[in-house]
């Protein structure tokens, strides 16, 4: 919130208020509270808006008009990072590619919720508040999104047909697809809730332990490869042509990241580490696959990066033992540097934050480290940048 209007909430075209997540979105970019909601209302989504300006697209009316003509922000970022002419590009696909995205997300919904769990509190950021819960909740912060949980809690002891947990306790957890179907019955989720990233978080936050990547650094390499796999089956890493979905056996994926290995070996360098040479059960893959498959499926998807960025984050809220650079650190250090650098050695890199943030100010990038797992990683962002030939 800004400090002149301490009360201002930023709110979408009908009325409903963007969460405290995607305000951090969007001001991340450089966008005020009001400015967000300029964007929100223009009908461009959080990492839209941040795609759209990180590659030089700050007016929203002029990102307005993309999306009009049907390019999202990834997709003009993409044409960018590849040196091309968005003004050049053929027109978007045509309207038999929308419907078979649609039939992919009507098929794979089901199935992903119904793997799900959710808690009370998440429950209660999906729900529709009506007019006078938005009304007492405008100074009150966690339940902008939505309404206060002791809502879910009322309906649990008072509403006939409400689900009962699958884990009980003091912090119960609810099969995600009963209580999401008993909300829309009753017309108590919010509008356009909830969105593929919210299925991506919560498939990262639900993975089954009894693998063998189980230690927090293989599941991070693990993820970080179907990522990439995923990222190079949909053509968009530069030089990798499209491949099409990932394949729904483990085997056969294997087998496809094998083969692109061969082809290239620096996709070699994440994919076995990470997933080829690893023996994971075969509905964790599944889960992350169908996720995967899900968020492609969106008229506006996620790119690689921002698929990544956000399961490294739950990763590490779950265990953090993770060798990550803290925000901070790396907005201090990158800050000490002049704009441009001819070369950066970190030779404790992690995952590459640092090397990360460093891509589009250095020449040259180097990183070293110990921990395979976190190399593994690291080389994953940086192939999924859209330019990474400066990385070592």
């Amino acid at each position: 919130m800004t400090s002149e209007d301490p009360e201002f909430w930023p709110t979408r075209k009908d009325g409903q208020p963007l969460t405290p997540f995607e305000v951090s979105v969007y001001a991340r970019t450089g966008l005020s509270p009001r400015q967000a909601q300029s964007w929100a209302r223009a009908g461009i989504e959080p990492y839209q808006a941040e795609a759209f300006r990180n590659a030089g697209v700050l007016s929203v009316t002029k990102a307005a008009s993309w999306v009009k003509r049907g390019v999202s922000g990834v997709q003009y970022a993409r044409w960018i990072g590849q040196g091309l002419d968005p003004e050049e590009q053929p027109e978007p696909e045509d309207h038999q590619a929308v419907e078979k995205r649609a039939e992919t997300r009507e098929w794979l919904q089901p199935d992903l919720e119904e793997r799900l769990l959710i808690t009370v509190g998440q429950i209660a950021e999906l729900a529709q508040p009506t007019d006078q819960r938005r009304h007492r909740a405008t100074s009150t912060a966690r339940v902008r999104s939505g309404i206060d949980p002791a809502n879910v809690t009322h309906w649990r002891k008072n509403k006939t047909g409400f689900p009962a947990p699958v884990v009980g306790g003091r912090s119960p957890q609810f099969n995600a697809a009963e209580v999401l179907d008993w909300m829309r019955e009753r017309g108590n989720l919010r509008p356009g809730q909830p969105e593929a990233d919210w299925y991506w978080r919560q498939t990262i936050r639900s993975l089954p332990p009894g693998s063998s990547v189980d230690h927090a650094g293989q599941m991070r390499s693990y993820i970080a490869a179907l990522v990439l796999l995923s990222a190079s089956a949909r053509g968009e890493i530069p030089g990798v042509g499209a491949t099409g979905e990932l394949p729904r056996d483990v085997a056969q994926a294997q087998k496809l990241a094998s083969s692109l290995s061969k082809q290239h070996p620096e996709l070699g360098e994440v994919l076995r580490p990470g997933f080829v040479n690893v023996t994971a059960r075969s509905d964790t893959y599944l889960r992350v696959r169908d996720a995967l498959e899900y968020c492609a499926a969106q008229d506006h998807p996620l790119d690689g990066w921002q698929l990544l960025d956000e399961a490294l984050k739950v990763l590490f809220d779950l265990a953090r033992s993770a060798p990550v650079t803290e925000p901070f650190l790396v907005d201090l250090m990158t800050g000490l540097l002049p704009d441009r650098v001819e070369s950066v050695l970190d030779a404790a890199c992690g995952e590459g934050e640092l090397l990360a943030r460093l891509a589009p100010r250095a020449e040259e990038l180097c990183g070293i480290d110990e921990d395979p797992s976190a190399v593994c990683v690291a080389r994953a962002k940086f192939l999924l940048l859209p330019r990474h030939s400066n990385v070592a």
